[in-house]
C-alpha cells in the first residue's frame, strides 16, 4: 500500500516556501531532490528565519516513506514548483 503524504492542518505552506523549477528536467527523484534541496538554501539567504536544513530534513523523511508519487506530493508541499 502507498503512502500519500498529507501536510498537517497547522503547517502554513503558503508563507515561506521557495521556489523551484521542475518542468523540463530530468524527472529523476533525487535530481529533483538536489533541485529542492539547492532553491530551500536560496531562500534561506533571502529570509535568514527559514531553517533550510531542518525543511529538508523533514521532506526527505516524508519522502522516504512512500513511492515516487508521494515523493512528488511532498516536493510540490514544500516548494513552490513551476
Amino acid at each position: 500500500m502507498a503512502y500519500i503524504y498529507v501536510p498537517d492542518a497547522e503547517q502554513n505552506l503558503e508563507e515561506g516556501r521557495p521556489s523551484v523549477r521542475l518542468v523540463g528536467t530530468d524527472g529523476n527523484v533525487f535530481n529533483l531532490l538536489g533541485l529542492c534541496n539547492k532553491a530551500m538554501r536560496e531562500y534561506h539567504r533571502v529570509d535568514p528565519t527559514y531553517n533550510s536544513e531542518l525543511m529538508f530534513q523533514e521532506m526527505m523523511d516524508e519522502v522516504e516513506q512512500g513511492d515516487y508519487n508521494n515523493a512528488l506530493s511532498v516536493i510540490m508541499a514544500y516548494c513552490d514548483v513551476s
